[in-house]
C-alpha cells in the first residue's frame, strides 16, 4: 500500500500503524484504494489526452467537458501525473475568480433601456420560451430582461442540474481546484467568450436559444435531450472514443458550415492551435497541461488535426 501510494503516513511520511486513523484518514485510504483498484484494473477514464512533441517545451492537451458527474472519476494516472508535473495550468477561462467578470457578464446578458427579449424572438419561439422559464419558476420582469444567448445558456444548465450534472463536476473546474502551486493562463478569458455570444446576430441568437429549447423540453420527470446527450457523451469520454465524439460534436467540411460554427467552433479552433503552437516554442523548457473543450480538439477543423497539417508530432497518451 505504501508502495502503491495508498497508505502514505502522517508528518514525515511517518506511518504510525500502532494508533487509530482519523475518519478522515479512513475516507482517504479508501478513495485511494478504490482509485488504485480502478486504474489497475484498466477502468479509469481514457479521454482525449494528447502530448505535442518537437517543440521547445513539453505540452499535454485534455479535451474537456465542461459539465459532468462523478462517472467521469478516476481518471487515467497519465493525466493525473502530467499535472502534477505540470508548470502551467491553461484553461480556455479562468473561472475561478468570477469578481472581475461578474458585473460585465451582467451588463452584457440584460437588456438595457426598456428592451425585451420579445421584441428579438419570434412569436412561436417567444411563446415557448415563456413556457419554459415559467415552467422553472422565472417571473416575467426578469426572464423578459435576458438576452437570448444568455437564455439559452441559463436554460441548458438548469435541464442539466436537474439531471445531476455540474459545472464543478467537469474537468476544468476538477483540476482548477486543485491549483495551488501552478499559475494558470487563459487562452480566451471570460470577457472574449461573453463578447462572442454578444456579437452574434439576432438570428443566430435566436436559433442558438431556439435549440436550447427544444433540446432541453418541460418534464423533469423525463430525461432532456441534452441531458442524454450529456450522458452519452460521458461515456464516450471515458472509453476515449475519437470517431464516436466527432460524430457527436464536430463540424464536417463536406457540410456548409453556418455562422454559428464559423465563429463558435473553426475561428476559436484556430486561435486555441496557435496559442498551443506558441506554448510548445516556449525556450524555457517548460511543462503545459492544456484544458480545452472536446469537440475543439476532433474533426476537420479540430485543434489535433489543425497541428497534425501543420507537422506538429502529436501522440494519443490514452488509448
Amino acid at each position: 500500500m505504501v508502495k502503491a501510494n495508498i497508505l502514505k503516513g502522517r508528518d514525515n511520511n511517518e506511518i504510525d500503524l500502532e494508533s487509530h486513523c482519523s475518519r478522515q484518514e479512513l475516507l482517504a485510504l479508501v478513495k485511494r484504494t478504490y482509485e488504485y483498484v480502478i486504474r489497475e484494473t484498466g477502468k479509469a477514464s481514457k479521454g482525449y489526452f494528447y502530448i505535442l512533441s518537437g517543440g521547445k517545451s513539453e505540452v499535454y492537451i485534455l479535451g474537456s467537458i465542461h459539465m459532468a458527474d462523478i462517472s467521469i472519476y478516476p481518471l487515467d494516472w497519465r493525466i493525473e501525473d502530467a499535472f502534477n508535473r505540470a508548470d502551467y495550468i491553461v484553461v480556455e477561462a479562468d473561472v475561478t475568480n468570477m469578481s472581475d467578470s461578474a458585473e460585465y457578464i451582467q451588463r452584457k446578458a440584460l437588456f438595457a433601456g426598456g428592451k425585451t427579449i420579445k421584441e428579438m424572438l419570434s412569436p412561436e419561439t417567444y411563446e415557448i420560451y415563456k413556457k419554459q422559464m415559467e415552467f422553472y419558476g422565472f417571473e416575467s420582469e426578469a426572464y423578459n430582461t435576458l438576452k437570448p444567448w444568455y437564455a439559452a445558456m441559463l436554460i441548458q444548465n438548469l435541464s442539466l442540474q436537474e439531471s445531476s450534472y455540474e459545472a464543478d463536476l467537469g474537468l476544468d473546474m476538477y483540476f482548477l481546484a486543485r491549483t495551488i502551486d501552478k499559475e494558470i493562463l487563459e487562452i480566451e478569458g471570460v470577457k472574449f467568450q461573453i463578447d462572442l455570444f454578444d456579437n452574434f446576430s439576432n438570428d443566430i441568437q435566436e436559433m442558438f436559444l431556439l435549440d436550447s429549447l427544444l433540446s432541453t423540453g418541460s418534464n423533469i420527470e423525463e430525461d432532456s435531450l441534452s441531458s442524454e446527450t450529456l450522458r452519452y457523451m460521458l461515456k464516450v469520454w471515458r472509453e476515449g472514443d475519437e470517431v464516436e465524439l466527432v460524430n457527436l460534436i464536430s463540424i464536417d467540411n463536406e457540410v456548409e458550415v453556418t455562422e454559428f460554427d464559423q465563429l463558435f467552433w473553426v475561428e476559436r479552433n484556430k486561435n486555441m492551435t496557435q496559442k498551443i503552437i506558441n506554448y510548445s516554442e516556449d525556450d524555457r523548457g517548460k511543462v503545459y497541461f492544456v484544458i480545452v473543450g472536446a469537440g475543439h480538439l476532433v474533426g476537420d477543423s479540430g485543434v489535433v488535426k489543425e497541428l497534425l497539417d501543420l507537422e506538429y508530432i502529436l501522440e494519443k497518451v490514452t488509448k
